[in-house]
């Protein structure tokens, strides 16, 4: 193989070290292979595989394109320089000394910076450019659209640019479409000829995607979405009943959690952050601890130590505030401290229930199994919240004790409490047969949650289910989907899955009458149920 390199290409000149990687590859091959005999086919094959995979060497000037790193003094003059990744926290890097670093702490003139090497490497980069240059950011983001900041040195230049020529920055800036089926990089007759692309397999989807829409003609009054998927093909054998408490929860949700695998994360903030005042969510975490305290204590109160405790772990603010921030807190949750007294110092024991929905066991799904905490002998089941009553924290218990009476293993003088802030609810004793009708009905429920998104929202369901005029429900009903913007509190409408849904559904949801009668499926009997104390 050698032979035939050197006949074939003679004395030339290897300045790419082409030829020198062949012969790189054909020692190596003769290392694996040994003496073993070789069919051409076998040969060809080998030689290919290894010869595609070998990176070509980044010279500069092989009159062709070459992908290198920005470093200081290596820059050459190009006729197009490309920089991608302009962003603002990319470029200029950010300085991220270590504890260690004592040339960070006392900086002196000429010590070296990232970020002052970066503006170098910008004005070089600028003057190597002998006829074009292009700056390459994501202008939006990724998760929700919103604008993205360029380079503090890109938009420097910009305003420069802006300042010395008096060029708008829409005639040096270009926004490319975000998805490579836009119909924006086919039709080169409204846009710029440089947004074209060539990908027939991208166009094609484009057209399909453009002709769709083209011939519906009630896309301005599409309802909810009814079309349901085709049934899961591996079902699982039961039901955990915790998973049939977070669909009743959060039916939307649930649906693109499961079926469609999709997780939108909510952004938060840090918990590093120092505290000078308690928020709501702060304030309810306090409140929680108390109570989980209280019932593991068995003195009447939590001590002073919960104070103290709380202090050191951050969570209240400092000085004098922490008092004032603590006592505050206690006093707001008072009343559930006194109300979860009967239950101080018990022990809380585990129930595991297990379920026949339907009549053949051998029907997939059709059991509920799982286990139930909060259970106090010769009281019932407990659950609390320090905060206001909501459709998911009743759903958590109803559901619960639903199991429990389907599975006779509450008695006649227990009982399920539910105590929040501002209400108290005491669930009556059910027979097994209708506890497991209610639960039938969850079921189905459930079935039909995982085919297509329902539309029961968490607050304006409950909202409308509370209120037996059917005016009076739907008006509490668009409260919680509005939600009020001078307080800052976001209705359902706000929330991130049924946003996602509202995204093609012009219509609203809470007119229809799939909305009014899930409403009352899943909340009526539970609060029908209630019994004085």
């Amino acid at each position: 193989l050698n032979r035939m390199l050197s006949e074939i290409f003679g004395q030339t000149r290897d300045e790419d070290d082409k030829l020198q990687q062949i012969r790189d590859v054909i020692v190596e091959l003769k290392e694996q292979a040994g003496v073993l005999e070789l069919t051409p086919e076998l040969l060809s094959r080998w030689l290919t595989d290894n010869l595609s995979s070998r990176a070509a060497n980044s010279r500069f000037f092989t009159g062709g394109v070459t992908f290198c790193g920005m470093r200081p003094m290596r820059s050459l003059p190009f006729r197009v320089i490309c920089l991608l990744g302009m962003n603002d926290q990319a470029f200029p890097r950010r300085e991220n000394p270590v504890a260690f670093d004592a040339m960070a702490q006392c900086w002196r003139a000429g010590d070296p910076r990232k970020g002052d090497e970066d503006r170098y490497l910008f004005l070089e980069t600028l003057l190597c450019a002998r006829e074009k240059i292009y700056f390459s950011y994501t202008g939006r983001s990724l998760k929700d659209n919103t604008p993205c900041q360029p380079s503090v040195l890109l938009q420097e230049l910009l305003d420069f640019i802006a300042e010395r020529y008096q060029l708008k920055s829409e005639l040096v800036t270009r926004v490319y479409p975000m998805q490579p089926f836009s119909w924006r990089n086919y039709d080169v007759e409204k846009s710029n000829s440089e947004l074209s692309s060539f990908d027939s397999w991208w166009c094609n989807v484009a057209q399909e995607i453009r002709n769709n829409r083209a011939g519906d003609t009630s896309r301005e009054d599409t309802n909810w979405p009814t079309t349901p998927l085709l049934m899961p093909d591996e079902l699982p054998a039961s039901m955990e009943l915790g998973r049939l408490i977070r669909f009743l929860q959060h039916p939307v949700k649930f649906f693109f959690n499961t079926r469609l695998r999709m997780f939108i994360n909510e952004s938060s903030e840090s918990d590093d952050e120092e505290v000078f005042s308690l928020d709501g969510l702060q304030s309810w975490k306090i409140r929680d601890e108390l109570l989980a305290t209280l019932l593991q204590s068995p003195a009447n109160k939590p001590t002073s130590s919960m104070m103290q405790l709380l202090d050191a772990r951050g969570q209240l603010p400092h000085g004098a505030l922490a008092t004032t921030a603590y006592e505050e807190v206690d006093a707001n949750a008072q009343n559930l401290l006194d109300q979860l007294q009967p239950y101080q110092g018990l022990l809380a024991l585990q129930k595991f229930v297990d379920l026949l929905l339907e009549p053949s066991p051998q029907i997939k799904g059709s059991r509920v199994n799982g286990q139930i905490s909060s259970y106090y002998p010769g009281l019932g089941l407990l659950h609390y919240t320090p905060s206001s009553l909501k459709g998911k924290t009743l759903l958590r218990a109803w559901v619960e004790h639903l199991a429990l009476c389907a599975s006779g293993a509450l008695t006649q003088n227990e009982t399920t409490r539910l105590i929040c802030r501002d209400a108290t609810l005491n669930f009556s004793l059910l027979g097994s047969e209708e506890a497991l009708a209610q639960l039938r009905l969850y079921h189905d429920l459930y079935q039909q949650g995982i085919l297509r998104p329902l539309p029961i929202f968490p607050d304006s369901s409950f909202a409308l289910a509370q209120t037996e005029d059917i005016s009076k429900g739907m008006s509490a009903a668009y409260k919680k989907w509005d939600g009020d913007d001078f307080r800052n509190i976001k209705g359902d409408r706000d929330e991130a899955y049924i946003r996602l849904v509202m995204r093609d559904c012009h219509n609203d949801p809470l007119q229809g009458e799939e909305f009014n009668e899930l409403a009352h499926s899943l909340y009526d009997l539970a609060l029908q149920s209630q019994v004085a104390e």
